[in-house]
């Protein structure tokens, strides 16, 4: 708990400074605090120092204290009006609530393990990023930006525990919130918002506060920018504001790039049609020099980002996750529907997925074009009384329909034949671009006197019975890890850090396989899709790699395996594999085994 108590300080701290030097509201300065110390670690982790990017946030965060108590001994008036508002007060009950609710939470999620949970423990263990071959990390590639802000939530106290990630990633979500909530100016007001503001992820995503899985806040931070540039004038805190929510963009996923391009052209959209801020006349870029680096600096931000994460993985030879070559012959093949192969079945998929598959399910159920037309009619609610209104309401919607255009191309060129054919986690990556425009929804009805009909209408959408698990999920995670926790508890005082560990779970898709390897960290796990081994179990088996005794040995000797762990097998595997152990009748589930290389055995650890 000491290490959320300094987080919360460090916060603090830096959202006060921010709040005295702009004038602004401490609701407006707690995302650009956060992001702030996102990018302050990712600079030094560039340099492969990441930890002195967490001392030298806790160092500056003492610097501005010092400097905050002497402004607030000369400006006494102020202390009460910066420091002690309804913002604040809002934000730290949000802040205690969320670390008492996920208190002893444990991750549970495939893609946790995986990734989103496991490159945060991977960098909390060899304090570096998951580009540095040491990380053993599955996806290498995938950029850092919400593992950073993890990572600065458990190396803050030095200690690692998994409920503070779940804590870490809302955290970033309320901060988001927070400037609109600003813009009430009525207690009460600003309690209901709140409130509304925080059923909005579960609309889309009903295990928002049970899941860390990265694309709902890719899509929170997506329409926090589109509301941002929406509602607020051009002054010197929106440039920093832009600019770094631009680059955290960018460092959250890939498909990041994608929607800051929508974003920057919704900036300009914003300059030039609606706001008018650009003028076309002979001193050009005299008379528009303010506006036209907004553009240039938010595009800056968003090349910086991409170009040093690509850098950094081409120093480090990090592998690329869906690096798959797209050649021009295939495109044309695509616009024009001509042997298409199994793309043929991608697209039919993926365009009745379009009216089959349901993106909110909860007292009303909606498809994803239902749900465009709802939120197009919400849209239009919220703006009624904006004047030139179609022009942000039409970069939103095209985005959109570019963006659905652009996921249906991914899964022809960028996934498996497997993961395409099945749309793989469609209902993930559609809800990206979903949870944004509902973002944005709720940010404009804000700033309207009428809010009554579109307020219900987003309260109609709420899958209330998701709210009421929260607390009651941390005991499930708990209860899930179990079996998992207690294997490792069993053999962890037979290995040590630095040995290597050969993973059996025999006819799996590879969950076990993925909870154990997180478990083990640091130590080093055979590679993902070799946890089944011998005779495929069929022709939909993807999932067993088809080794030899002699060839499984070889490897096992090869690649300087010192242990075996049969965590789960059948009478298949003790079929194929029973003359590589000392005694056959040693195999069962859970047991341990030495690698003798000498004899190429495997023999029991008692």
């Amino acid at each position: 708990m000491i290490n959320l108590i300094l987080v919360y300080l460090i916060i603090q701290i830096y959202s006060i400074f921010f709040s005295i030097k702009f004038k602004k509201n401490i609701g407006n300065t707690f995302v650009i605090s956060i992001l702030s110390i996102i990018a302050i670690i990712y600079l030094f982790g560039l340099l492969n120092i990441l930890p002195f990017g967490v001392y030298f946030v806790e160092l500056a965060s003492l610097g501005l204290l010092i400097y905050e108590i002497k402004y607030f001994i000369k400006n006494k008036d102020k202390l009460k009006t910066t420091i002690i508002n309804k913002e604040n007060v809002i934000f730290t009950t949000l802040f205690i609530g969320l670390s008492l609710i996920h208190q002893g939470r444990m991750l549970s999620e495939w893609d946790e393990f995986s990734h989103w949970g496991d490159v945060v423990k991977a960098m909390f263990t060899i304090n570096d990023f998951s580009t540095d071959a040491q990380s053993m990390s599955a996806f290498q590639s995938y950029p850092p930006a919400m593992s950073i802000f993890q990572y600065f939530f458990v190396k803050v106290g030095n200690t690692y525990n998994e409920s503070n990630l779940y804590i870490a990633y809302q955290v970033m979500f309320l901060s988001l919130i927070m400037p609109f909530i600003s813009k009430n100016k009525k207690v009460f007001d600003s309690i209901i918002m709140s409130i509304i503001f925080m059923l909005v992820p579960i609309i889309i995503t009903n295990k928002f506060y049970t899941s860390i899985y990265i694309d709902t806040i890719l899509g929170l931070l997506f329409g926090y920018i589109l509301s941002t540039i929406m509602v607020n004038e051009y002054d010197k805190y929106q440039y920093i504001n832009l600019c770094l929510s631009l680059f955290t963009l960018i460092l959250l996923k890939d498909v990041g790039m994608f929607l800051a391009l929508i974003a920057i052209a919704m900036i300009a959209t914003d300059l030039i049609f609606v706001k008018k801020k650009v003028v076309f006349c002979k001193d050009f870029y005299k008379k528009n020099k303010k506006y036209i680096w907004i553009i240039l600096a938010s595009i800056i931000a968003v090349l910086v980002a991409k170009f040093t994460w690509n850098l950094d993985i081409k120093i480090n030879d990090a592998e690329v996750a869906f690096s798959n070559k797209i050649t021009f012959k295939e495109i044309i093949n695509l616009i024009t529907f001509r042997n298409l192969g199994y793309r043929a079945t991608v697209i039919s998929n993926f365009a009745k997925n379009l009216y089959n598959e349901n993106i909110i399910n909860s007292i009303v159920n909606f498809n994803t074009i239902t749900l465009s037309i709802v939120f197009m009619i919400l849209l239009l609610l919220g703006l009624n009384k904006q004047k030139k209104s179609k022009y942000y309401i039409g970069c939103i919607m095209g985005g959109l329909a570019i963006y659905v255009a652009g996921l249906a191309f991914i899964y022809c060129f960028k996934f498996t034949e497997y993961e395409a054919v099945r749309l793989a986690s469609y209902s993930r990556y559609i809800s990206i671009y979903m949870i944004a425009v509902l973002f944005v929804i709720a940010a404009v009805i804000i700033n309207q006197k009428e809010k009554t009909i579109p307020l219900l209408l987003i309260l109609l959408f709420v899958p209330y019975n998701s709210l009421l698990g929260i607390r009651y999920t941390v005991g499930e995670s708990v209860a899930f890890r179990e079996p998992y926790e207690s294997a490792i508890d069993a053999i962890d005082e037979k290995i040590d850090d630095d040995d290597k560990v050969y993973i059996i779970s025999q006819n799996t898709s590879g969950y076990d396989y993925w909870v154990l390897r997180y478990t083990l960290r640091p130590n080093m796990i055979n590679e993902a899709s070799t946890w089944s081994i011998g005779t495929k179990y069929g022709e939909e088996d993807i999932w067993t790699k088809e080794f030899t005794q002699e060839e499984w040995m070889d490897k096992l000797v090869e690649d300087d395996y010192d242990f075996v762990y049969l965590y789960k097998c059948d009478n298949q595997f003790k079929d194929e594999f029973q003359s590589l152990f000392v005694d056959a009748s040693d195999i069962e589930e859970r047991s341990l085994f030495k690698v003798e290389t000498e004899t190429r055995k495997l023999e029991l650890v008692e």
